[in-house]
């Protein structure tokens, strides 16, 4: 399976569990607008290959923040199935191989 430069990065650093992951770090972080339409394309690929919904591989965890003007909001920070992670790393070793 082939992943793009973006994609690559998504799947690194949710591998870790990094907070990073979510829509407010689109910009600096992924070099994207909206990081909700590259998970949504990403997603179907993870799905396909595991033979599942693309939501068990790739989740969104949600989670409530109060903001510094006190409103209160709700972001979601996408994450790897933990059944997934050791084949999901796998690909990704054999992607970045293949990309460079």
């Amino acid at each position: 399976m082939r992943f793009n430069e973006i994609e690559i990065k998504i799947l690194e650093l949710s591998l870790i569990n990094d907070d990073r992951v979510q829509q407010h770090n689109a910009k600096e972080i992924f070099g994207c607008h909206y990081l909700p339409d590259i998970v949504q394309h990403l997603r179907p690929k993870l799905g396909k290959y595991f033979k599942t919904n693309g939501t068990n591989v790739l989740f969104t965890e949600y989670h409530t923040i109060t903001k510094s003007d006190e409103k209160v909001s709700r972001i979601g920070i996408y994450r790897i199935n933990e059944l997934y992670k050791p084949q999901i790393k796998k690909l990704l070793e054999l992607n970045i191989k293949n990309f460079n």
